[in-house]
């Protein structure tokens, strides 16, 4: 029974230090992971224009608000409107544009919102949704303020970016005629690539639309 004692004690400081190596390692191993998943994230948000610090507060508020609705990304647009995109408007999110819209100097945003119902259309094998193009100013106290620029139907993905002041070109109602208008605040552009864009620049207290190509 002695030596039988002897040899369990003899064994417990080894048992111990097994103990707290399992228990380093484990620690090391958590530590590895977070810190893996830290990356992969950070990766994730440099590679994603969307997720810059200058346009996260703004969307975080507008998914709250919107529940029925999604911001476009990059990702949902085909390949070729994504190379395109990359090649014209380099580090942009094609879903919200930053600038000052209505001249006030408020920090504000245009963002292009798509309804996450779609409706088939009978006979066809494609589907329209609902296409939501929104102001959205930040106020000094972190609130943001929503208004309805426009909303349409469509079956296409569009994208929304800020075009400066400047001098226009746009198409009169009903005319192939061109005509030459100056703007003097940032505009609001909504085009489907390679096909149609539309102008919306603020006068007189409201946004007026203008046809730029269709």
């Amino acid at each position: 029974m002695v030596r039988r004692r002897l040899a369990r004690e003899g064994l417990r400081p080894v048992r111990e230090s097994l103990v707290v190596l399992l228990r380093r390692m484990a620690r090391s191993a958590i530590v590895l992971f977070l810190g893996s998943v830290l990356f992969l994230s950070s990766t994730a948000r440099a590679s994603d224009p969307c997720m810059s610090d200058r346009l996260l507060p703004a969307i975080q508020a507008i998914e709250v608000k919107f529940r029925g609705w999604r911001l476009i990304t990059l990702s949902a647009l085909s390949d070729e409107d994504q190379r395109t995109w990359r090649q014209e408007r380099n580090g942009d999110c094609p879903s919200i544009a930053l600038g000052d819209f209505d001249g006030s100097g408020r920090r504000q945003y245009a963002a292009l919102l798509i309804s996450k119902k779609a409706t088939p259309v009978q006979g066809e094998t494609y589907s329209t949704r609902q296409m939501r193009l929104l102001h959205v100013v930040s106020a000094q106290d972190g609130a943001y303020s929503f208004s309805t620029i426009t909303q349409d139907v469509t079956t296409l993905i569009p994208v929304v970016y800020r075009s400066p002041p400047g001098q226009y070109e746009y198409f009169k109602t009903n005319s192939d005629v061109k005509t030459v208008i100056q703007i003097s605040t940032d505009v609001i552009v909504v085009e489907v690539m390679e096909s149609s864009s539309t102008a919306y620049f603020f006068k007189k207290g409201k946004f007026v639309a203008l046809t730029l190509s269709f």
